[in-house]
């Protein structure tokens, strides 16, 4: 039998526990890494979308879009010629709406229960836009004028539903940490 030299395991062992000190170490100063890079492209994301949100909400109401839809649905009761096409200019009807959102859809998921709420404005935001677009360029020409008054009032409608949920959406997003 081979004579075994114990002093041969000391450094063997202490190599192996520095080994899997140090690779522990070094695991949970990458996780920490992750997890804080993450916590502040949340929070980016979250600051950046609150703020176009706010944008546009300031831009919805300098240009009165909710006063002149209200005003094209009692012209269209009454029976007057509706004057859409000077709500949009050409580039407001080409203009991507909300394009921080847009530009991060992969990313939206990192913002946690916020991004139903925010997903759903969005949605409502585009569905009223894409009605006044159609309205600008002629798809609603075979409505007569209660109709045509209807379907405004009904985005007017939804106007306001979605300027409530942009509150809700806009304190949501500001207080991800």
């Amino acid at each position: 039998m081979a004579n075994f030299e114990w002093t041969v395991l000391i450094p063997l062992v202490s190599g192996m526990v520095g080994t899997l000190v140090g690779g522990g170490i070094s695991y949970v100063a990458q996780s920490r890494a992750r997890e804080a890079e993450l916590s502040w492209r949340r929070k980016s994301l979250a600051q950046a979308l609150a703020a176009e949100i706010v944008a546009f909400q300031r831009i919805v109401a300098r240009r009165d879009l909710p006063g002149r839809c209200k005003a094209a649905a009692d012209s269209a009761r009454a029976g007057d010629e509706i004057a859409v096409r000077e709500w949009l200019s050409e580039q407001d009807g080409k203009m991507e709406v909300l394009p921080i959102y847009h530009s991060n859809l992969g990313n939206i998921g990192l913002l946690g229960p916020a991004c139903v709420d925010l997903v759903t404005f969005v949605g409502q935001v585009e569905a009223i836009l894409t009605t006044i677009r159609g309205v600008h360029d002629g798809l609603y020409g075979n409505l007569n004028g209660g109709q045509l008054a209807n379907l405004f009032e009904g985005e007017l409608e939804l106007w306001r539903v979605s300027e409530k949920l942009a509150t809700k959406v806009v304190a949501d997003l500001r207080a991800i940490t």
